[in-house]
């Protein structure tokens, strides 16, 4: 049986935006206290959006667009930032770890006070980031951290870091902050909190 024209292009349609919608999009929307475990919102456009409270273990956000996305106090167990743009995202008092392998943005995203130590992080950008009160530094490679909040944060572990001596400038520093052996060169680029 033929359909007639305008209703199988209908159909056609009505079968495209069903494939498409198995790819998950929030720009600017609020995904508050949900469960999006094993989620698809890779290189999507989600600045803004609201994650706060909600489960996402195994979500993929590979080179997704996050900036000043909301992570509070979400389940980030295995999730995926690989390549992403955090830039100004809240992370504070997320559970992880979470996994970055790939260049991921972090420059003024706020992760003070989580504890880093499962996560793995390949030389992320930590520019401008407040990662005061931060622990577990030991499985981030390289990386930037120029002029990022450090008060207080435990990078004694961070033996993997690349010890380039540039990587530090204009960080902020305090008599809290604990630093890794070899960074006494890197160290004397950052600045001394008053």
């Amino acid at each position: 049986m033929k359909l007639p024209r305008r209703q199988g292009f209908s159909m056609a349609l009505g079968a495209l935006m069903l494939l498409a919608s198995s790819r998950v999009s929030a720009q600017g929307r609020s995904f508050k206290d949900q469960d999006l475990a094993r989620k698809n919102f890779r290189e999507q456009q989600l600045d803004g959006a609201d994650f706060s409270g909600a489960t996402l273990g195994n979500a993929d956000f590979s080179r997704a667009s996050l900036r000043g996305a909301n992570f509070q106090d979400a389940d980030l167990r295995s999730t995926m930032f690989s390549g992403a743009d955090l830039t100004g995202a809240d992370l504070r008092n997320s559970i992880g770890p979470f996994i970055a392998p790939g260049e991921t943005n972090f420059s003024n995203a706020n992760l003070e006070g989580l504890d880093l130590k499962d996560a793995r992080l390949f030389a992320p950008n930590f520019r401008g980031a407040n990662l005061r009160n931060t622990t577990g530094w030991g499985s981030v490679t390289r990386g930037s951290f120029r002029g990022a909040d450090l008060r207080g944060a435990n990078l004694r572990g961070a033996e993997a870091l690349h010890p380039d001596e540039s990587m530090f400038v204009g960080a902020i520093y305090d008599d809290n902050t604990s630093w890794p052996d070899w960074a006494e060169k890197a160290k004397a680029r950052a600045k001394r909190a008053q």
